[in-house]
C-alpha cells in the first residue's frame, strides 16, 4: 500500500514515540509560536497565552474493586475518545509471544506494543492529562557575535544544524526545503524566529527514547510491583493511568514527564535564557505524581478532569502538595460531575450496572459549564418571539442525547459559534458569555436547521452522522457526555460527520485466578471491509 513503509528499523520506532509524544505535550505548538515570532513583541517581558492545540483530546476510564462491586471482582473500563479516522484512530489487537506476552487492547499504527488493554493479571486504562510540560527560554546574544549566548555572565556558540523538510507541493510532487536550526549545549535544541531572536524549547519529553521499552515491560507485567516498577522507568512523556487488577488492585496516577523546577517563578512566562539556575533537568518522580491506589469506597476515575479529583471526596490526593503545573485544566467536566452523581446513586454495581455508567449520554444535573448556562436559561423566548421555539426546545431539554431527541439538536448546533475553535476546554472552564451572545447562536441555530431542514424540530440522529464510504448511521452521545461524540466536519444537507468521539471501549472483569471477561467495542472500524463492522456500529447504537 506504500511502498516506502518497509523496512521498519529500530531508530524509525523510537523517532515516532519521541516525535509523537513531544507533540502531544505541546513541543510542536511552541515552536510553530517560535518559528512565527510570537515571541518577539513580548521579548522576555510578558506572559504569552498557553492556547490550547486545535487537537482533541479526551477519555473515559475507572475502575471498582470488592468494595464496590456485588460479585466482588474488580472490573475495569477503557474508553479512550480519539480521532473516529486517520493516522489517530485505534485498531484493537491481541498479541502473544512465547516470551510472555498475552494481551488484548488498542493500538495506533505504528505503535509496537498494546497500549492500552489487559493480559491474564491486569489491565490499564489512558486519558490525556493536562500540564504544563514545555518552557521556551529567550536567549540573551551577544552583541556582536550573533549566535553566541550569554549564560551566568559566560558566552558559548550555538552550534549550527540544518534541516531539510519534506514539502509537498503536489500528490505527486515532494520538494526539499533547507531550514537551520541550532543546538546549545545548555539549553538543547534553539530555534530563530522571525524577528531574529533566539529562543530554545525545552521539555522532558525528548529527553527520553524508553517509550516503547515501557509500554512492552507494561504489557508483560504480571502483578501491581512488576507494573509500578515499569512506571518508574518514565518513558511516557503524559496520560492519566486508571488500573486494575485481579488481586483487587485499583489505581489512578496523573502520570506524566513534568519538569522539576526547583526556582520560584512564573513559568506561564518566557523563560530567562541567560541564567542557569531556571535550566531543569529531572522530572517530578512517578511517586510524587497525584494519585489514588485502593481508597476505602471502591473506586477511581478519570475524564480528562483534575487529578485530585480521581475518586470519593475524603480520599483524594493533596492539591497543595505540588505545584500549580501539574495541573493545567484544573476542575470539573460535564463527564466527571456525571460520573460522580451515577457512582453515588446506588451503593453496589454488578457488571451491567459497570457497562451502563459509560455508555450514558447525558449531561449532569450541575457542572461548571453548566452553571456557565444559566444566562441562557434566563431568556424569555416572549421577548424574542423570532428565535422562540429553539429557545424552548433548548430550556426544555431533558439533557439526554438520544437520536431522537430535539433539544439535544438545538443545545449541540448552538455549542458552534459559541465555542468558536475551542473544543473541550470550555467544559472545564465554562463560558464566559451573556444574553445576547446566547440570542446570536440560537439565530445561528435556527437560520441552519430552517434552512437545511424545513424546520426546527431536527432530532439528534437527523444532525449527527457516522459516515464510512457510502454508508451512514445516526448516533447517539454528545460533547462531553460519558458516550462522548463531537460531530465536526459539515456532511451534507446541514448534518455533520462525526471527527472524534467515543473511538474504543473494553470492559474486563477480574476475579482472583485472573480475567474472567472482556467485552471490546470498536464501533468505528478503520477496515469497512470487516465481517463485523456495520455489527458493531449497531451494538453501539444499541449501547
Amino acid at each position: 500500500l506504500l511502498k516506502k513503509a518497509f523496512p521498519i528499523t529500530p531508530y524509525d520506532v523510537i523517532q515516532a514515540y519521541v516525535l509523537s509524544f513531544s507533540a502531544l505535550t505541546g513541543v510542536a505548538g511552541r515552536v510553530g509560536d517560535v518559528v512565527a515570532g510570537k515571541f518577539d513583541n513580548q521579548f522576555l517581558e510578558l506572559p504569552f497565552e498557553d492556547e490550547s492545540e486545535n487537537l482533541p483530546l479526551g477519555s473515559n476510564a475507572y475502575a471498582m474493586n470488592h468494595l464496590l462491586t456485588q460479585d466482588g471482582n474488580t472490573y475495569l473500563c477503557i474508553n479512550p475518545h480519539f480521532m473516529i479516522e486517520g493516522p489517530l484512530s485505534f485498531y484493537e489487537a491481541h498479541i502473544s509471544s512465547e516470551e510472555g506476552l498475552n494481551i488484548t487492547g488498542a493500538i495506533f499504527q505504528g505503535g509496537t506494543s498494546v497500549f492500552m488493554g489487559n493480559n491474564e493479571h491486569l489491565g490499564w486504562a489512558h486519558t490525556y492529562n493536562y500540564f504544563d510540560g514545555v518552557d521556551v527560554y529567550a536567549l540573551k546574544m551577544h552583541h556582536k557575535k550573533k549566535t553566541q549566548y550569554e549564560l551566568d555572565d559566560s558566552f558559548y556558540q550555538l552550534q549550527k544544524r540544518p534541516i531539510w523538510l519534506k514539502v509537498k507541493v503536489k500528490k505527486w510532487l515532494t520538494v526539499p526545503v533547507k531550514r537551520t536550526t541550532f543546538w546549545s549545549e545548555h539549553h538543547g535544541m534553539v530555534l530563530k524566529s522571525k524577528g531574529g531572536n533566539y529562543f530554545a524549547v525545552r521539555a522532558m519529553a525528548f529527553k527520553t527514547v524508553k517509550a516503547a521499552q515501557q509500554f512492552y515491560y507494561m504489557n508483560k507485567a504480571r502483578n501491581f510491583d512488576e507494573f509500578k516498577a515499569a512506571l518508574s522507568m518514565q518513558g511516557l512523556a503524559l496520560f492519566n493511568i486508571v488500573y486494575a487488577d485481579k488481586e483487587g488492585n485499583i489505581y489512578y496516577l496523573s502520570n506524566g514527564l513534568i519538569p522539576d523546577r526547583k526556582e520560584e517563578y512564573d513559568w506561564k512566562k518566557l523563560v530567562p535564557g541567560n541564567e542557569s539556575k531556571y535550566l531543569w533537568s529531572e522530572a517530578i518522580p512517578v511517586a510524587s505524581l497525584p494519585f489514588s491506589l485502593n481508597p476505602d469506597c471502591g473506586f477511581v476515575f478519570n475524564t480528562n478532569n483534575t487529578p485530585f479529583n480521581a475518586t470519593c471526596i475524603e480520599e483524594n490526593d493533596e492539591r497543595m502538595r505540588l505545584p500549580y503545573y501539574v495541573d493545567g485544566r484544573p476542575g470539573e467536566n460535564n463527564r466527571s460531575s456525571r460520573f460522580m452523581e451515577l457512582v453515588n446513586a446506588q451503593p453496589q454495581f454488578d457488571f451491567e450496572d459497570f457497562k451502563k455508567i459509560k455508555f450514558d449520554n447525558q449531561w449532569p444535573s450541575t457542572s461548571p459549564f453548566l452553571e456557565s448556562l444559566k444566562p441562557m436559561y434566563a431568556l424569555n423566548p416572549d421577548e424574542h418571539p423570532h428565535i422562540a421555539d429553539v429557545i424552548q426546545l433548548a430550556q426544555t431539554w431533558d439533557k439526554k442525547a438520544d437520536t431522537a431527541s430535539l433539544g439535544a439538536t438545538v443545545i449541540g448546533l448552538m455549542l458552534e459559534p459559541l465555542f468558536k475553535e475551542k473544543m473541550d476546554e470550555p467544559f472545564i472552564t465554562g463560558l464566559n458569555v451573556e444574553k445576547a451572545d446566547f440570542v446570536k447562536a440560537f439565530e445561528y441555530v435556527k437560520n441552519h436547521l430552517e434552512k437545511h431542514f424545513g424546520t426546527v424540530n431536527v432530532r439528534l440522529g437527523q444532525l449527527q452522522r457516522f459516515v464510512r464510504g457510502e454508508k451512514e448511521y445516526a448516533v447517539p452521545g454528545f460533547p462531553d457526555a460519558l458516550m462522548a461524540n463531537y460531530p465536526r466536519k459539515p456532511h451534507k444537507n446541514g448534518s455533520y460527520k462525526l471527527e472524534y468521539g467515543d473511538t474504543y471501549i473494553q470492559f474486563v472483569k477480574f476475579n482472583k485466578n485472573g480475567v474472567e471477561k472482556i467485552e471490546s467495542l470498536l464501533p468505528f472500524s478503520t477496515l469497512p471491509t470487516a465481517d463485523n463492522y456495520i455489527d458493531q456500529t449497531l451494538m453501539y447504537q444499541q449501547k
